[in-house]
């Protein structure tokens, strides 16, 4: 993080957006915060130690703009999580795959993005976290099962105890962190049922 800090300030002597009650401020240390979260994954860490409370330092308005500024009009994985710099650091490790990567702060937003994709170039893998705000995981893959009942779903969370909420949901379920490879091989994994399920 150190060194992100170091870069920043170089391409910024004169302080600009340095104070902490400018939006444009705030805007910056984001994007070094989710730098340095790549940076991270790159490095081989499967939750950058000090980024996963900094969503907290950001507006709201901010992280929609951010989260919504990625979404493509397909994608193949849908990631859900209320946490901007988790997020950064998850689509990161799914850019390895090669497949398009779309990114919901919640579950009601998650549902807007499926419904705006459709059905002609469909997601073909959910990933999502159990605690969020409003919809919770559990709310949320139930809501996506009643329109997508095959869809495969991927949950982390922190709490192993978690598990129990998705009995009869048709999910996997992971405690979180996870190194990289290991969510990588989720991810191969759960793609290909989907590509059986639809050969």
């Amino acid at each position: 993080m150190t060194r992100y800090l170091r870069l920043f300030r170089a391409s910024h002597p004169t302080g600009e957006g340095l104070h902490p009650h400018k939006e444009a401020g705030k805007k910056i240390l984001f994007g070094v915060f989710a730098s340095a979260a790549a940076d991270a994954v790159e490095a081989g860490d499967a939750e950058p130690e000090g980024l996963g409370n900094n969503r907290n330092r950001l507006p709201e308005a901010t992280f929609r703009e951010v989260e919504e500024s990625a979404i493509p009009m397909t994608a193949d994985i849908l990631l859900v999580d209320d946490n901007a710099i988790q997020a950064a650091t998850r689509k990161a490790i799914l850019a390895r795959t090669g497949r398009n990567v779309a990114v919901a702060s919640d579950g009601e937003q998650a549902l807007r993005i499926l419904e705006e994709i459709g059905t002609d170039y469909p997601v073909s893998l959910v990933i999502t976290d159990h605690l969020m705000p409003g919809m919770n995981g559990p709310e949320f893959v139930t809501k996506l099962r009643e329109r997508y009942a095959q869809m495969p779903v991927l949950v982390l969370s922190g709490l192993a105890e978690a598990e129990n909420d998705y009995s009869d949901l048709e999910v996997m379920f992971r405690v979180k962190p996870l190194p990289p490879e290991e969510l990588l091989e989720l991810v191969r994994e759960l793609m290909a049922r989907r590509i059986a399920r639809t050969a």
